[in-house]
C-alpha cells in the first residue's frame, strides 16, 4: 500500500469503517484513510479493486475510516447506488449483479408495504443507472445479458424489461427527460402482479 494523500483537511469528520463492508473482488465506493503521525491519510482510493492480499493487508490496521459524508455508501441502497455503478461500470457481471439487488429490494419493499406504494426515488435512481450504463457502454446490452438470471421473478423480469426498453430508446436517440419516462415505465409495468 502506498499513501496517497496526506495532511487532509479536518473540517470534516471520519468515522470508523466496518471492515466487514468490504468484499473480496469488489470495488472500494469510498476513500479509506488511515491515522499516521497524528493525521488521517488516504491509502485506498475509491474505485480500487479490493484483492484478498489487500483486504488482508486493510484487516492489519487498528482502524480505517472513511469520510462522514461517505456514510450512506457502506450499504448498498437506492441512495448509493450510483457509486458502487460508476466503479463497477467496467465489470459487466458486478453490474447487473448491484441492478438485481437494488430491483429486489424495490419490489420486496412494494411487495411488504401495506400501502402497496412503490419508492418513486428509488425507481429514478435505478433507471438513471442504467441509462449513465448505456450512455458508457456501447454494447451495454450484448456485455450484460450473458449474467442475466434466467428467472420469471416480478425484480428480475422488470429491470430486464427497463434494459431492453432503455437500449431501443437510446439507440433511437431520444433525449434524457425521454429515456427517463420510457425506463420508469418499463420497469414498473408488471407493477400489481404477485411475486
Amino acid at each position: 500500500m502506498k499513501v496517497i494523500k496526506t495532511k487532509l483537511n479536518y473540517s470534516h469528520s471520519y468515522i470508523v469503517l466496518d471492515i466487514n463492508l468490504l468484499k473480496i473482488d469488489c470495488v472500494a465506493p469510498f476513500d479509506i484513510y488511515i491515522k499516521k503521525d497524528d493525521d488521517l491519510v488516504i491509502i485506498i482510493e475509491a474505485g480500487t479493486l479490493i484483492s484478498e492480499s489487500l483486504y488482508t493487508k486493510l484487516k492489519h490496521h487498528k482502524n480505517l475510516y472513511i469520510s462522514k459524508k461517505d456514510e450512506d455508501k457502506q450499504i448498498l441502497s437506492c441512495e448509493s447506488l450510483k457509486h458502487y455503478i460508476r466503479h463497477n461500470r467496467d465489470n459487466p457481471q458486478k453490474r447487473v449483479m448491484l441492478l438485481y439487488k437494488i430491483s429486489e429490494q424495490l419490489f420486496d419493499m412494494y411487495a411488504t408495504n401495506k400501502e402497496n406504494m412503490i419508492h418513486l426515488e428509488c425507481v429514478e435512481l435505478i433507471i438513471k443507472s442504467i441509462i449513465y450504463l448505456i450512455k458508457y457502454d456501447e454494447k451495454f446490452l450484448k456485455s450484460t445479458m450473458p449474467y442475466f438470471e434466467n428467472d420469471h421473478v416480478l425484480y428480475s423480469h422488470s429491470l430486464h424489461v427497463a434494459m431492453y426498453a432503455l437500449f431501443l430508446a437510446n439507440m433511437l436517440k431520444f433525449n434524457d427527460d425521454d429515456l427517463l419516462k420510457i425506463g420508469v415505465a418499463a420497469l414498473l409495468h408488471d407493477v400489481g402482479l404477485k411475486k
